[in-house]
């Protein structure tokens, strides 16, 4: 039954919204490795992430489109790239002189008069009569450079060592003293304190008051109200991505989090990346449940409750809403983080391998909430407080779900912190026809209720559908 509570007026934030995007989209795999070359800390790269069953930002989101074919304006994205152009959007291609796109470059050209700044390009006589229309990453530096690294050798980062940090003993692991997980070994008693890092190795080190200043341990202990959640932490500061610690053969502890400075090979929805840059506030936890059990039951609410207690645990502070199904804005365009949920069910234990990156202290590649603190005169917090405040309120929300109480009372405060209440959307069928509807709101397993002209309320899942929630489109995803 769906819950359709009533939500509070949010406030509109103004001022903030000509925010560059923070985006690169390319449209097919990087077989040429041209990610290497574009500044990962100022721009989350996307690959093939257009197609309908990967998860692709906001048009408004997005900084260059980039494609190393040319592109057919008939295909089912054309559409999509010809609003992009429509609102000012950057697009690196080559261009065949009798496709479609002399329309667009019409297009284009109208709204910028000089057009070389406009980055459509269908000969090479618009960049430079002496360079060919290959996309090579010597050509995006060339030519694009604020995309691009100053000094790409020199921003090489490499992965570090770990630390664990808990109250408790070893044994809370078991008795291994190392752990070997899919993509890396955990290595809890590591022959020296000079280890070499890997890919595939990671040395973890009891804690040290020598790191305190990457990561205070008592300030953030100081903080931490939860039984289990967050209790035990193995903190690096780079690591490939917060989730390879915790995806392996076995479950490894219930509460356990991995928290990072910056991940270089982080991963988001589908197949996207999840590059996070110094600053942005990254952990990916697990928790334990059996199937049996209310969290269990209500594993489809994963998503929601930690992008809300996000939200939730900051509204002290400043006012931060929800964009279904599970990113984090402050207002209707300014995103702030995303979650991202893995489960694994092995006999009669589900395991859930989450991950969430806020924008906390990060001043690129957009706002960071410590930004919006300062226009409000307030203080910055630190990471500490942060992840203490997150997963006190985390598992608050868990142990609601104890309850119907408990579950309803979550929803409603959903209602009260997202962005789509009465949104007008337009749902697409397998068919491709359209309909007109209304958004309700949520129901009881996180899926959207959208009513449509006729009355009738229809629930849509993040599984099977393709999302645009702020462009108010709502599609089948394609079948595989």
């Amino acid at each position: 039954m769906a819950y359709c509570g009533m939500t509070t007026d949010l406030r509109r934030n103004s001022g903030l919204q000509d925010l560059k995007p923070l985006n690169i989209v390319l449209l097919e795999p990087d077989t040429n490795n041209l990610i290497s070359i574009l500044d990962q800390d100022k721009y989350t790269c996307y690959q093939d992430s257009l197609e309908d069953e990967n998860y692709v930002p906001g048009i408004e989101e997005i900084a260059l489109i980039l494609s190393t074919k040319a592109l057919d304006m008939s295909s089912k994205n054309g559409s999509k790239l010809l609003l992009y152009f429509k609102n000012g959007g950057n697009v690196l291609c080559p261009v065949k002189n009798s496709s479609n796109f002399s329309a667009v470059r019409g297009i284009c050209c109208q709204k910028f008069p000089d057009y070389q700044k406009f980055w459509i390009k269908q000969s090479s006589q618009w960049i430079s009569p002496n360079v060919g229309t290959e996309i090579t990453k010597e050509f995006i530096k060339s030519h694009f450079s604020t995309f691009c690294h100053d000094n790409p050798d020199e921003t090489q980062v490499t992965v570090t060592c770990g630390y664990l940090y808990t109250g408790d003993n070893f044994k809370k692991f078991g008795n291994e003293k190392s752990i070997q997980q899919s993509k890396i070994l955990l290595d809890f008693n590591p022959p020296s304190e000079n280890e070499v890092v890997t890919e595939k190795y990671l040395p973890i080190y009891p804690y040290s008051d020598k790191i305190k200043p990457e990561f205070d341990w008592e300030k953030y202990q100081s903080q931490l109200s939860t039984k289990s959640l967050g209790q035990i932490v193995i903190y690096a500061k780079v690591v490939n991505s917060t989730f390879d610690p915790l995806e392996g053969p076995k479950p490894l502890k219930h509460g356990l989090a991995v928290i990072a400075n910056r991940q270089i090979k982080g991963r988001g929805r589908g197949q996207n990346s999840w590059l996070s840059p110094e600053g942005c506030a990254m952990t990916s936890f697990q928790l334990q449940y059996s199937p049996s059990s209310k969290q269990g039951q209500n594993s489809s609410l994963l998503q929601h409750l930690v992008s809300l207690a996000v939200v939730h645990s900051l509204k002290d502070l400043l006012e931060l809403n929800l964009k279904w199904p599970n990113d984090i804005y402050y207002g209707p365009n300014i995103k702030m983080g995303g979650v991202v949920v893995l489960s694994s069910v092995l006999r009669d234990e589900m395991t859930f391998n989450i991950g969430i990156g806020f924008n906390l202290a990060n001043s690129e590649p957009t706002l960071s909430f410590n930004d919006l603190l300062k226009k409000q005169g307030l203080s910055p917090i630190d990471k500490e407080t942060y992840f203490a405040k997150f997963f006190n309120c985390l598992e608050k929300f868990l142990d609601m779900l104890e309850t119907d109480d408990g579950k309803n009372n979550i929803l409603q405060l959903y209602h009260q912190y997202w962005l789509h209440q009465d949104q007008k959307v337009s749902v697409i069928s397998e068919n491709n026809e359209k309909t007109s509807g209304t958004v309700k709101c949520i129901d009881e397993f996180g899926y959207i209720m959208v009513e449509l002209p006729n009355g009738e309320m229809v629930s849509l899942q993040p599984g099977n559908n393709s999302f645009d929630m702020m462009q108010g489109l709502i599609m089948p995803k394609k079948a595989k």
